[in-house]
């Protein structure tokens, strides 16, 4: 592909990406979330942040945005089906973000008359307040990073929207976040640039808010760069577990810690334990556990603190 035609190409993706990156910031989320708004929010913050990072090594938060510099960056190695297939992604992920508000303004249609309460929006910032430290830190830390990228760019006009129900976010945050994934993926020459951002956003998260930022990650399977840097910073300065509230159900179990299987020699992360709260009944388990399989048979062995009964 000519320099030319590539410019031509390339052209035309900033203004669509610029407009993805209002969706993310037009969605609110209604009261029917309740205790689980924070960590629902994160998930999207966390899917903002890594689209961010691409927007980021391609330029596109650059004023003015200049396409020859971009083609420079890529060379030889970006050719004219790529470049269309990030321009149809990036407009597929725009087209989610409609259809899941199309989805949401039926469903509030349906429910104005019959059940009003659930359409209740709460101030966001004062929800946000109300989830467990380690979360709400999590959402103050990636928007740091995402608003310091934009340089100040202006939201156009639009109303705010809200989703309702978690059915409606879990099908909007599986789709985005695989679009996202796919985006982000496309120009594997780019790869170092965002790893090193992606260290970066980890610089920025607080201790005690890693293991929620994991558990999204593991939960979507999802951003491998910004995962191999937690485990880097994991590796390098080990776990900690600060402020948790943890409500167990009957049957519930909730551990905290890494599991190691069919490893003969590892030196496990150490760990680190404050103020951890649990209620209900259950059990809990804090700390590594260590597996290995012997002749079809598997053998385990625990390293910590496993509790059971009320709480």
């Amino acid at each position: 592909m000519e320099p030319i035609g590539f410019t031509s190409a390339i052209a035309s993706i900033p203004g669509v990406f610029k407009s993805c990156m209002d969706c993310f910031e037009y969605i609110q989320l209604a009261r029917h979330f309740g205790d689980d708004f924070g960590f629902c929010l994160a998930q999207l913050e966390a899917t903002q942040l890594q689209f961010t990072r691409w927007g980021k090594v391609m330029g596109l938060f650059d004023e003015p945005f200049d396409p020859d510099a971009l083609y420079k960056r890529g060379g030889s190695a970006w050719t004219e089906p790529e470049i269309k297939k990030a321009i149809r992604w990036i407009g597929l992920l725009h087209d989610k973000f409609e259809a899941a508000k199309k989805t949401s303004d039926e469903y509030a249609l349906e429910m104005e008359d019959e059940d009003p309460d659930v359409l209740l929006v709460p101030d966001q910032d004062q929800q946000l307040g109300n989830a467990q430290p380690p979360v709400r830190k999590l959402v103050f830390s990636m928007r740091k990073v995402t608003k310091a990228r934009q340089k100040g760019t202006t939201l156009r006009k639009k109303v705010k929207w809200a989703l309702y129900t978690k059915s409606h976010f879990e099908m909007l945050i599986e789709n985005i976040t695989r679009l996202v994934d796919k985006i982000t993926e496309l120009f594997p020459n780019l790869d170092e640039k965002q790893q090193g951002l992606a260290k970066e956003e980890v610089k920025e998260v607080e201790v005690e808010s890693i293991p929620v930022l994991a558990k999204i990650l593991a939960t979507r399977k999802t951003d491998k760069l910004l995962d191999l840097a937690i485990k880097e910073r994991v590796k390098a300065e080990g776990h900690v577990f600060r402020d948790i509230e943890i409500s167990m159900n009957k049957d519930g179990f909730h551990r905290m810690g890494n599991t190691y299987e069919n490893v003969e020699v590892v030196k496990s992360e150490p760990m680190t334990f404050e103020r951890i709260k649990i209620g209900g009944s259950g059990v809990s388990h804090a700390g590594h556990i260590f597996t290995q399989t012997v002749t079809g048979q598997q053998s385990r062995q625990h390293e910590g603190r496993r509790d059971g009964g009320d709480s």
